[in-house]
C-alpha cells in the first residue's frame, strides 16, 4: 500500500501488510521536478525479518522512479548495515541528496538548515 506525501517532494511511505497488520514499511521522498529520490528508513517487524520483505520494499520504492538519482539517509547500526550489504543497491548509501523541494517540504531552508 502506498501512502503519498502531503506535498510535493514530501515524505511518503510504502507498506507491506498482512490484512490490517503492517509487516514493514519504507519512507521515501521523491521529487519529480529535480528527479531525485531519497530512501529515509526501511522498517520490518522483527518477527518478519530475513524473509525478503525489506528487499521487496526497496525494489517497490525504486520501481516508482527508476531513472531518478537515488540515495539514502545515514545508515546506522549493525543490522541496517548488514541489510544494505545484502540488498546491494545501485545507488549511494548514507549520503542523502535532498533537493531544494525536499528541504522545503521538510520545513528546512533550501541550504538544509
Amino acid at each position: 500500500m502506498a501512502v503519498p506525501p502531503a506535498q510535493l517532494a514530501g515524505l511518503g511511505r510504502i507498506e507491506i501488510r498482512l490484512g490490517r497488520t503492517v509487516l514493514g514499511d519504507i519512507d521515501l521522498c521523491l521529487c519529480r521536478v529535480e528527479q531525485r529520490a531519497v530512501l529515509e528508513q526501511v522498517r520490518v517487524d522483527e518477527q518478519y525479518r530475513r524473509h525478503g520483505f525489506g528487499t521487496v520494499l526497496v525494489a517497490a520504492a525504486h520501481a516508482r522512479a527508476p531513472r531518478y538519482q537515488w540515495s539514502t539517509t545515514v545508515v546506522r547500526g549493525e543490522q541496517a548495515r548488514a541489510f544494505w550489504a545484502a540488498v546491494s543497491p545501485p545507488f549511494p548509501l548514507g549520503e542523502p541528496h535532498w533537493c531544494t523541494h525536499m528541504h522545503i517540504a521538510a520545513g528546512r531552508t533550501p541550504d538544509g538548515q
